[in-house]
C-alpha cells in the first residue's frame, strides 16, 4: 500500500523524489552537426544547458504536453526579438515624452507630439498584427 509508485510507460512525473537529486545518467553520442543543431535549438528556446533542455523536451513529449509545432523555434526567436524591439520603442517614447513635458509648448512641439502619437499608434498596430501571427504559429 505505501510502497513506491510504479512508473507507467509514457508518463513521467513532473517532479522527482523529495531528495531532488537525479541519479541516472543517459549518454547520447552525436555527430558535431547534431550537437550544433541541439545547441541552437536549446538557445532558440532560451536554454543554455543542452542536457536540461533535452530532458524537458522528452518529458513534455512523454507527458503529452509537447505542443511545439513546425516553426515554433523560429516563432519564439521572433517573439524575443520583437520584445526587445518593443522595449527600445518604449524607451524612445519615454524619452520623447519627458522632453515634451520639460520644454515650453509651441507650434513645433504640438506638431512633434502629434507625429509621435501617430508613430506610437502605428507601432502598436504593427505589434498587434505580429502578436496575432505568432499566436497562430505557436
Amino acid at each position: 500500500m505505501g510502497g513506491p509508485a510504479v512508473p507507467v510507460a509514457g508518463e513521467v512525473p513532473a517532479e522527482g523524489p523529495a531528495t531532488g537529486k537525479r541519479g541516472k545518467v543517459v549518454a547520447v553520442r552525436l555527430y558535431p552537426a547534431e550537437w550544433e543543431a541541439w545547441v541552437a535549438a536549446a538557445a532558440d528556446e532560451g536554454r543554455a544547458e543542452v542536457g536540461r533542455w533535452v530532458r524537458e523536451r522528452i518529458t513534455e513529449s512523454l507527458n503529452g504536453s509537447d505542443e511545439r509545432g513546425p516553426g515554433r523555434a523560429e516563432a519564439v526567436a521572433e517573439l524575443m526579438r520583437t520584445r526587445a524591439e518593443l522595449a527600445r520603442i518604449g524607451n524612445n517614447v519615454n524619452q520623447a515624452m519627458r522632453y515634451a513635458h520639460s520644454t515650453a509648448g509651441g507650434p513645433g512641439q504640438v506638431a512633434a507630439v502629434v507625429e509621435l502619437t501617430a508613430a506610437v499608434e502605428a507601432a502598436a498596430a504593427a505589434m498587434s498584427g505580429l502578436r496575432q501571427e505568432l499566436a497562430e504559429r505557436l
